[in-house]
């Protein structure tokens, strides 16, 4: 599936694909890698280097007059994806009420041979940069491209040392303060992940364009969570010399990895991205410790909104003919949903949870509830333990009176079993007190009620479950309730309904156990009322 359509909004190429069939007419070295179909249509193979290289840097010269030279083995950048992270370092410089037409100076960490960010950046908006890089033969190259746009006022490439930094780079290129750095890191940890042996999954289709880059451009130790790790580390030494400090990442996954990093060096002010084009999607990360500027909301692509339905418990009539069985006199609809939500109402406070009232045009009843402990599982286990214990005292008093009988008058006999009535009575009070309690095992055999993750697999993006799993301080770490709801009490067609919708909370399964409780609460009441309509 194409993602040009979430592409960043600014990008020259939204909505607006190179025409191959005019670039062929204008370069004749474009012309010579192209295929032409049948029906005329004029594409490349995306497969083949050479045709790869002539297409970017005839989108270069055509889109934005630059002349770029590449060497066929080192990374040949693809113009749409480059273009849409300079667009997200203007949006980050425009929240941070930074005029565009003031003089803004960047750092780009490993430049390239390509040297295209700060080709880019200069050309769209007069950015100065320094570019680093530390590839010999890539060096090289940069130093010729920015020559070759008379963009060397603009434009200082820098041999940085192997394992060089931000603080290296600054170091030796000292001035007030920087506007922003960007990079594009090593995606791998080593040669294996980056051959998709380790890193691919088995079901995930095959590039469709060939990689070209160099082993030093593609892997470094640790990959590229490690390599931005060490970009934070600098981070927290330079601080306010740096306005902005972004990466790209090439795995969704190493998204949360590096918000754990940042969130463990108690860096609040950070915000990320997506960066859509064709059918290659890539993720952005920035971090400032400028508490004052507004921070730019996280970007995702926008999906129709699927808001999920309430949670419906239809309230047996049953159940209702037992809670008005104490009220004989109580007639009318209304007053039935009166006396039944007086029940809930008992309910919530036997599990400790706060509610308050709402006002409502579609429920005749409405309730905020919020639940800060898991006080409705395991219920029967609780409930089992309680009949040990109470079978336990049962015997022992037996014994007693046993031995109260065959020792004492009849007098004292008559006051063993007033003793043991009044005991058996408030062994019943007790027995129907644990009807309260839910019967809900099977519901806790797919949940992890210590770390708060459910186990159900999610059906949508995979990397979704490592990065909820792995955030060290996620939105679901910041709360201190395990849901909140709106609890509606309706009438549809003469039968009352319950309604739980979802506010916000550490996981929906909670508020879906807290409504499974309330159906064997009702299945158990109904059950006791029979049985004593049976004595």
């Amino acid at each position: 599936m194409t993602l040009n359509k979430f592409m960043h909004p600014r990008n020259i190429y939204f909505n607006n694909p190179p025409d191959f069939a005019k670039l062929c007419d204008k370069y004749p070295d474009f012309k010579s890698h192209t295929l032409t179909s049948s029906s005329a249509k004029v594409n490349i193979d995306f497969k083949d280097p050479e045709a790869l290289r002539s297409l970017t840097c005839t989108l270069l010269k055509e889109d934005f007059g630059l002349d770029v030279h590449l060497p066929i083995d080192r990374i040949i950048p693809t113009v749409p994806l480059r273009l849409n992270y300079i667009l997200w370092i203007e949006d980050l410089l425009r929240k941070s009420d930074i005029p565009l037409d003031q003089q803004i100076t960047g750092i780009d960490i490993g430049c390239g041979s390509s040297c295209i960010y700060p080709l880019l950046g200069f050309k769209l908006n007069n950015w100065k940069f320094i570019a680093s890089e530390v590839d010999s033969l890539s060096l090289q190259y940069a130093k010729e491209n920015v020559q070759e746009n008379d963009a060397e006022n603009f434009i200082t490439v820098y041999e940085a040392a192997e394992n060089t930094m931000l603080l290296e780079i600054i170091a030796d290129n000292p001035r007030p303060d920087y506007h922003f750095t960007m990079c594009n890191p090593p995606f791998f940890g080593n040669m294996l992940e980056a051959q998709g042996i380790l890193s691919r999954s088995m079901d995930r289709a095959e590039p469709k364009s060939v990689c070209t880059a160099a082993e030093i451009e593609c892997i470094a130790d640790g990959g590229e969570v490690e390599f931005v790790k060490r970009m934070i580390q600098d981070s927290l030494k330079l601080r306010h010399k740096v306005l902005w400090f972004t990466s790209m990442v090439g795995k969704k996954a190493s998204l949360p990895l590096i918000k754990q990093d940042l969130h463990k060096h108690k860096i609040s002010h950070f915000t990320t991205t997506e960066f859509c084009q064709g059918r290659t999607m890539r993720w952005g990360v920035a971090w400032t410790f400028h508490d004052e500027v507004e921070i730019l909301p996280p970007a995702k692509r926008s999906k129709p909104s699927k808001e999920r339905p309430p949670l419906r418990i239809p309230v047996p009539p049953k159940y209702i003919e037992k809670v008005l069985s104490a009220h004989p006199k109580v007639k009318g609809q209304l007053n039935k949903v009166k006396f039944f939500c007086r029940e809930v109402k008992k309910c919530l406070k036997n599990l400790e949870i706060t509610f308050n009232k709402m006002q409502s045009t579609t429920a005749l009843y409405q309730y905020q509830v919020t639940a800060t402990k898991n006080t409705w599982s395991k219920q029967r286990q609780k409930r089992r333990q309680s009949e040990r214990m109470q079978g336990d005292t049962i015997a022992k008093t037996d014994a007693q009176q046993q031995h109260t009988e065959e020792s004492t008058n009849t007098c004292a006999n008559k006051d063993a079993v007033d003793i043991s009535e009044t005991e058996k009575s408030d062994q019943k009070k007790e027995l129907l007190k644990k009807d309260h309690m839910i019967d809900n095992d099977l519901l806790n055999s797919g949940y992890d009620t210590t770390s708060g993750v459910a186990h159900a697999s999610n059906h949508g993006d995979k990397s979704q479950t490592i990065e909820g799993a792995a955030v060290g301080q996620s939105h679901a770490d910041k709360i201190d309730f395990l849901f909140k709801c709106v609890l509606a009490i309706k009438m549809e067609d003469g039968n009352i309904l319950v309604e739980l919708s979802w506010i916000d909370g550490k996981s929906r399964e909670f508020m879906h156990q807290f409504g499974q409780y309330f159906k064997n609460f009702f299945k158990r009441e109904i059950l006791v009322y029979i049985q004593q309509q049976l004595l």
